[in-house]
């Protein structure tokens, strides 16, 4: 009986490790989907805000706040629906 009780104590400690290994693997993976996410939104911003740049040149003049703003939002929903 006194060699079951340190068998016990190993395997409930084993036990928990693992429960917290898988814990901190899940957070992990949390934190990089939700890096993931901010990332990909944030290079959408760039690519709508270059865009716009562009096209303002293209156009030969300036393109209003508010002219630029529908375009960013615009684009960003339209390479939201591509994903």
């Amino acid at each position: 009986m006194l060699e079951l009780r340190p068998r016990q104590l190993a395997d409930e400690l084993k036990a928990k490790n693992e429960q917290e290994l898988a814990e901190r693997m899940q957070r992990a993976n949390a934190d990089i989907e939700s890096a993931k996410v901010a990332a990909v939104a944030e290079l959408h911003g760039h690519a709508a805000e270059l865009a716009t740049n562009m096209a303002g040149k293209i156009l030969g003049r300036e393109i209003s706040v508010q002219d630029q703003t529908s375009l960013v939002e615009e684009s960003l929903a339209e390479l939201g629906q591509m994903n």
